[in-house]
């Protein structure tokens, strides 16, 4: 069972500041912010939280391609469907939300909501899905200057050329 204490963690990031949010338990959310947008700092962490800065920085670094994070659960259980459905998307793979729909019985604008609404950006990583046509969207740091950085560093990564 998680407990009350809440733990935060800032951590800089080549996207801007990460910040780590959680318990003696488990990882609660992650919110990738403009590096102007938070000056202050909590020095206090958790095991998971510590996991999470570890785990992030080897994915930065280009060391890790799946995370392994106790995180806090969905709150429904159509939530944890579509958190699954995202988070199976492969590292360095894309999907746009009508297949990823297609592939969990779902609705293109379920997963749309599922991604806006994401407390783990990068950790389920809603930036592998795509709009079928123009017009992107991604809810976390710079929005899609984020999103495209995250799939550039992947593609690198698996050696993949983006035009």
């Amino acid at each position: 069972m998680a407990s009350d204490a809440l733990f935060i963690r800032q951590m800089a990031s080549p996207v801007g500041n990460i910040w780590l949010a959680g318990d003696a338990d488990q990882l609660w959310a992650v919110h990738i912010a403009p590096l102007s947008e938070y000056r202050t700092q909590s020095d206090a962490t958790s095991g998971p939280i510590s996991a999470a800065a570890q785990q992030l920085h080897e994915y930065f670094d280009g060391k890790r391609q799946v995370f392994d994070l106790p995180l806090r659960p969905a709150k429904s259980a159509r939530g944890t469907v579509l958190r699954d459905a995202i988070a199976a998307i492969p590292y360095g793979a894309t999907m746009t939300y009508g297949a990823l729909a297609q592939a969990c019985a779902s609705s293109a604008r379920a997963i749309g909501g599922a991604c806006a609404h994401n407390p783990f950006p990068i950790l389920i990583p809603c930036h592998r899905v795509l709009a079928a046509g123009a017009g992107e969207n991604y809810s976390a740091g710079r929005g899609v200057e984020t999103k495209s950085w995250l799939l550039t560093h992947e593609a690198r990564i698996c050696g993949k050329i983006l035009i």
